[in-house]
């Protein structure tokens, strides 16, 4: 994807996030987004960072069939998300605290 399209796209991250909504939901107990997104310092190469705190005990799985159901449903505007998954026990400990640090939180 073109550097201009992908800034346009990533200014409107809020619909973006809206269109994969149902997918975070099915998965996650709290959805948040952080990084340049959020700090309105997107770039050619930015994408939307969403930090997904599940109870499952394999967060990776849980990542595979999210991105897997992202590619599937939009294509390639699945490359716009960076999705880190992580257990609600493990949510309070670096880096995801760091991650959290003037995230928006989603649900």
């Amino acid at each position: 994807m073109e550097p201009i399209r992908r800034i346009e796209l990533l200014r409107d991250w809020r619909s973006l996030i809206n269109m994969v909504l149902p997918i975070l939901r099915k998965y996650g107990i709290e959805c948040y987004v952080f990084g340049s997104v959020v700090t309105g310092r997107i770039t050619g190469s930015s994408d939307i960072d969403i930090l997904l705190v599940i109870e499952s005990e394999d967060p990776l799985d849980i990542k595979v069939r999210i991105i897997e159901e992202i590619e599937d449903r939009f294509g390639e505007l699945a490359y716009l998300f960076d999705i880190k998954v992580v257990n609600a026990r493990d949510r309070d400990k670096p880096p995801y605290t760091w991650f959290l640090r003037g995230a928006v939180r989603i649900f």
